[in-house]
């Protein structure tokens, strides 16, 4: 359903209600002076408004337009009245904190990290989205109802409904439970804006443009909107405005157990020792109370949160008979919640008073202390990185793609750069030996594609293995069982490949990865033996409709996740791509332009200004390819042609970067 101008009144502003736009606009003299215009409006006028909202924003000179988000005095709208007056025509006196009746919408703001002067990119405005899929998700246990989701053109707005009293206490409230909020509700690259607490906020008038910064093709503007209207009755209202105490009242139990037990052991092992002590529950034995009794025990007893909660209760589950759903068990935790009592907050934890010792006697005599990360530097544990930035070493990573944007065909091609030792898609040098291998698990039985990537791609056919037997080569593709995980591993340490591709990851497993229970028994092993084989495993996917990965588990479950999408408004049969980071435990690194090819893709970087000038690129890449120390000059113009440079630019570079050195008989290039 598509919102309008008017909708957006009719939606936020109550029957019977007023209060203030403001039109910002920039000085026709002075570009960096703003000017502002305002209207005083009510619920009954948005049909007839709206006309002049669409006429303000369409002006080169409109900067945006906003609307302030509770109620205002309603004589206020008097100003607008005069024979000559058109809307937003002149400035009249703005609204203040003071004209604020009553606070109407709770307003949380999921924003990308970037610099506050410019618009997001599409990846940025993803995390965005994700960020609030989190929030929703965390506040529904705690009995918020479904919120108005607005699209800000940069990011992603929820507005609960509530009921408050206008005034600095209410400010301090709203003040306290969305700083507590943005410290729980965290993602790589977005965060929730812990400072929209005033009652006199304002927020985007939906439907108008949203912008910030100079429209580039990475940065547009983007017209703002309601994405779905969520439940404003009054019975949400009074639910949404009870929910928010409530969550504070947890909060704060939380933070003083947490301060009280930091010398203590770990909450969740205390919790998972004593769960076990308990007998599993037995259908017509009272297993609903047992269970429910469990479940109560993980929330309130030991304060965990349903998300920690859960995986401890899911192992337990496996005791009773029958065990219980997914559902069922996140509905018992859901009900725990909601029937929490702070006084009794954490008491299973209070009464384990005990010291704790520091260090333990082994059998052998020797003593051995808790680690700490002084014990990870003395081991020399760092972030490894294959792809700097991009592809981390020994973990789970993701590629997502929506159907037929080439997700193979790029993992094709970083194959085609590892093995012969190329830079990396950003122009990173190459970090892998000449002749590095990758495994490949064609779970959509692509073979034929495949088969072809030694020609196309000019890797030998050798260099490419699959997990399977000579005599069967297509076996191997299924992930569902301790000795499928077991004959995986054991093949990655034979050979040694430096990347395992899992193209797809839906197709790869019996299991429903959606599904906690199912979901650990399949991403579990997978990340146990990228980090015993200290070998990267690439989990290939699909995007959904609406640009996600499929199967959230997945996101959460990798270190970085790799997007490839098609470029809006370009043509059906456009080979053009956007390659970017859309998580990430490290720096996200700028996103990149693809043009996929038949024998290889080429790649830039959108935010730099680049004109074709094979000379200069044969330059770059020619000196980064010798960075590393002396070439074959054999292999060094055998590689460059593979590059797409012509034998005459080749001869250039090398003349102007390198000298000659025989050593052997054999003819090496190295930097002057």
């Amino acid at each position: 359903m598509s919102f309008s101008i008017a909708d957006s009144v009719r939606i936020l502003v109550e029957p019977g209600s007023v209060t203030e736009v403001r039109a910002l606009y920039k000085s026709k003299v002075n570009p960096d002076d703003r000017y502002c215009r305002n209207q005083y409006i009510s619920h009954e006028e948005a049909d007839a408004i709206s006309q002049f909202i669409h006429a303000e924003d369409a002006k080169d000179n409109c900067v945006g337009i906003y609307l302030v988000s509770s109620p205002v005095n309603p004589e206020l709208k008097e100003l607008n009245d005069s024979k000559y007056r058109k809307p937003f025509d002149t400035k009249v006196k703005s609204s203040n904190s003071k004209d604020c009746l009553k606070r109407r919408w709770l307003f949380i703001d999921c924003d990308s990290n970037r610099p506050s002067d410019v618009s997001a990119t599409d990846g940025e405005r993803s995390r965005a989205f994700s960020l609030a899929d989190d929030v929703i998700e965390t506040l529904r246990v705690f009995g918020f109802n479904a919120p108005v989701r607005a699209d800000s053109g940069n990011g992603c707005h929820l507005l609960f409904p509530v009921d408050l009293p206008s005034g600095k206490s209410t400010d301090a409230l709203i003040k306290e439970f969305l700083s507590e909020l943005s410290s729980r509700c965290t993602s790589t690259g977005a965060k929730v804006d812990p400072v929209t607490y005033d009652s006199q906020r304002m927020i985007r008038l939906y439907g108008t443009k949203a912008r910030k910064g100079d429209s580039t093709p990475d940065r547009p503007w983007r017209t703002t909107g309601i994405i779905s209207d969520g439940d404003h009755s009054d019975r949400a209202r009074k639910s949404n405005t009870e929910a928010i105490q409530k969550a504070i009242e947890i909060w704060r139990e939380q933070n003083d157990l947490a301060n009280q037990l930091s010398t203590k052991a770990s909450i969740a092992d205390q919790a998972r020792a004593y769960i076990r002590k308990i007998e599993g529950a037995s259908s017509g034995e009272g297993g609903h109370n047992g269970t429910y009794r469990v479940a109560a025990i993980l929330v309130q007893g030991f304060a965990l949160s349903r998300e920690e909660a859960y995986p401890i209760l899911a192992e337990w589950n496996q005791e009773c008979n029958p065990p219980w759903n997914q559902r069922d068990l996140e509905r018992k935790l859901d009900e725990a919640i909601k029937k929490i009592d702070p006084a009794k907050l954490g008491e299973k934890i209070k009464k384990q008073d005990f010291p704790i010792e520091k260090t333990i006697q082994k059998e052998d005599g020797t003593k051995r202390s808790d680690a700490t990360v002084a014990d990870l530097i003395r081991l020399g544990q760092s972030l490894q990185w294959i792809w700097p930035n991009w592809i981390q070493r020994g973990v789970l990573v993701g590629v997502a793609a929506e159907p037929g944007a080439g997700k193979t065909r790029f993992c094709a091609d970083l194959a085609k750069r590892i093995y012969n030792h190329m830079p990396w898609p950003d122009g990173s040098p190459a970090t892998l030996d000449r002749g590095s291998s990758v495994m490949w698990l064609a779970c959509d039985n692509q073979w034929g594609e495949i088969a072809q990537f030694p020609e196309q791609f000019g890797i030998p056919p050798e260099a490419i293995y699959l997990n399977g037997w000579d005599d069967d080569p297509t076996e191997g593709t299924m992930l569902e069982n301790e000795k499928s995980f077991k004959a995986l591993e054991e093949r990655i340490l034979r050979i040694g490949p430096s990347l395992v591709f899992v193209d797809t990851v839906m197709n790869s497993t019996p299991h429903n990865t959606m599904r906690p229970e199912d979901g650990v028994k399949y991403f579990r092993p997978l990340a146990e033996i990228a980090q015993r084989t200290n070998t990267t495993i690439i989990l290939v996917t699909h995007l959904s409709a609406g640009g996600e990965a499929l199967g959230r588990r997945i996101v959460g479950q990798c270190r970085q996740m790799i997007n490839l999408s098609k470029i809006p408004d370009e043509p059906p049969t456009s080979n053009l791509r956007r390659l970017f980071v859309s998580k990430s435990n490290s720096i996200i690194p700028n996103e990149l332009q693809v043009r996929m090819g038949n024998n290889g893709n080429e790649y830039r970087d959108p935010t730099v200004q680049q004109n074709s000038n094979p000379n200069r690129d044969a330059l770059w890449y020619i000196g980064s390819y010798l960075s590393t120390g002396k070439k074959l000059k054999d292999i060094l113009f055998h590689d460059a042609r593979l590059a797409g440079y012509q034998d005459d630019v080749i001869q250039s570079a090398v003349a102007q970067l390198s000298n000659e050195v025989v050593i052997d008989g054999k003819t090496f290039l190295r930097v002057k």
